[in-house]
């Protein structure tokens, strides 16, 4: 049975905000443990894609490197596969594709410590490829021309999903360990337009949460619908937002939303909390950011809800309990740091680990970087 969720009575995320951003509340608990520069000083690294692991609290990031200076920068890429962990600790894993030279990296899946499946698009169209922990491609599988790949999802050691769009239909699928296609599923029907956002199994194992974009005539009316499907791609439960874009992450008692509406590039970010039903819990006040992120993000913690965004070009923190009580903000100094589209983190249910690209220098193990070149940044919370 499908339930659709209602608008809650209105909790405010924070009393003092002013009109056009974030305000701080208290934040001697809003400053980071550590901020580092992963990568080599050599190399310049084009941060696109990050992956579910089968190792707890890992951060698998993933994307394409290339040397300082080069005039070919197409043809001078090379992927690259970059593990870390919470201690901001990181091992860098190169590898060659098979099919093509790689352009994008659009996902990566740690199946078990000696496997891990990236996708891409090569200069032969997109494809799927299994990487041994030494570099070495194992097996590779091209993805059909009409599939977008947005992300992958890991299930188990032998089996992934992927998601995104067919054609202009959302899209998702589960393959194994062998690249081999084990189901296809369209959550929202035969006639909507749009793509998976983003797809997580449950914490129970017993499904995947969804969140399913729809364009039907125009981006001003699109919606992104929050859905629970079983295992059999039964619906479960679901809920709908009037959004191009949204983000979830599950908690152990709910499900925390993120959603937001732009106007004249102003980011309206509105938070919701559900029960695993999708039917009670809060609605917080929205938020205004200017100049932010086109994915702003949302993560669950044991006993906070953090809203992952961006404004005037530097990364914000606003932390909520469970009840939707707003309970710090943090508001990154420093010089202006364009995030790209989204931030790409891990937790592991107490601290964030948080990677961007960085275009504003090196650090003390990385001197005198090219002014050109993009690095990648960590910070944990």
């Amino acid at each position: 049975m499908s339930m659709r969720a209602r608008y809650w009575p209105v909790m405010v995320l924070s009393a003092s905000l002013p009109a056009n951003g974030f305000a701080v509340m208290d934040d001697k608990h809003a400053t980071p443990d550590f901020e580092r520069v992963l990568g080599h000083q050599d190399r310049c690294y084009e941060l696109s894609a990050s992956g579910s692991s089968n190792l707890p609290s890992e951060l698998l990031l993933a994307g394409t490197s290339h040397s300082p200076g080069v005039t070919r920068v197409a043809e001078a890429r090379s992927p690259f596969l970059l593990s870390v962990d919470l201690e901001g600790q990181s091992r860098e894993l190169a590898f060659t594709a098979k099919t093509g030279r790689f352009l994008e990296l659009r996902g990566a899946v740690r199946l078990s410590d000696d496997a891990i499946v990236v996708a891409g698009v090569t200069s032969e169209g997109q494809v799927l490829e299994l990487v041994d922990r030494t570099g070495k491609v194992t097996q590779t599988a091209k993805v059909a021309g009409d599939v977008n790949v947005r992300g992958m999802e890991r299930g188990s050691a032998n089996d992934f999903v992927v998601y995104g769009s067919l054609g202009s239909r959302p899209y998702y699928a589960g393959l194994n360990r062998s690249l081999a296609v084990m189901f296809e599923r369209f959550p929202a029907g035969e006639a909507a337009s749009g793509q998976v956002l983003k797809a997580r199994y449950a914490a129970g194992r017993d499904g995947l949460w969804i969140a399913v974009q729809q364009v039907e005539a125009s981006a001003e009316k699109a919606t992104v619908t929050l859905v629970k499907d079983d295992l059999l791609g039964n619906r479960i439960a679901s809920t709908e937002v009037p959004s191009i874009y949204a983000d979830f992450d599950e908690t152990p008692g709910g499900i925390a939303l993120l959603y937001y509406t732009a106007v004249e590039g102003v980011q309206k970010i509105h938070v919701a909390y559900f029960d695993k039903t999708l039917g009670s819990g809060w609605q917080a006040d929205p938020v205004q950011a200017r100049l932010g992120v086109a994915g702003p993000r949302i993560v669950g913690l044991k006993d906070k809800v953090l809203v992952v965004a961006a404004d005037e070009f530097k990364l914000v923190l606003a932390a909520l309990d469970l009840k939707g009580k707003a309970l710090w903000t943090y508001h990154e100094e420093g010089p202006s740091l364009s995030p790209g589209g989204t931030y790409l983190m891990a937790h592991d249910g107490a601290h964030l680990l948080l990677a961007q690209p960085d275009r504003r220098g090196g650090d003390a193990t990385h001197p005198a970087p090219d002014p050109s070149c993009t690095r990648i940044r960590v910070v944990r919370f």
